[in-house]
């Protein structure tokens, strides 16, 4: 039995079902230092320099690494319209609410 949680139905545990067709309009790639100095190392939007990323903790980086790949994902959408312009960084602004 579907259940509604705002504008996304439950179809299961584990799987979710969207009323309305969802699309990748933009990606990007964070890495850490191992994985850009590979063969690939060039085809990454961006390298850190510190493994974990001014982070005290490992899990805490993986986040920092989450949110600079959404971050550079947003700023490569033509189409992505910020509800805050006056913000300096639209990216950085949609990101407290990720």
């Amino acid at each position: 039995m579907e259940t509604t949680v705002g504008a996304i139905f439950e179809q299961g545990q584990r799987s979710i079902k969207v009323p309305v067709p969802v699309y990748i309009r933009a990606s990007a790639s964070v890495v850490g230092t191992k994985e850009g100095e590979g063969p690939f190392g060039d085809c990454f939007d961006m390298v850190g320099t510190d493994d974990k990323f001014g982070c005290d903790t490992w899990e805490e980086a993986e986040s920092t690494l989450q949110k600079e790949a959404l971050s550079l994902a947003i700023g490569k959408d033509p189409c992505y319209i910020s509800p805050c312009r006056k913000a300096d960084n639209i990216a950085k602004a949609r990101l407290e609410y990720v």
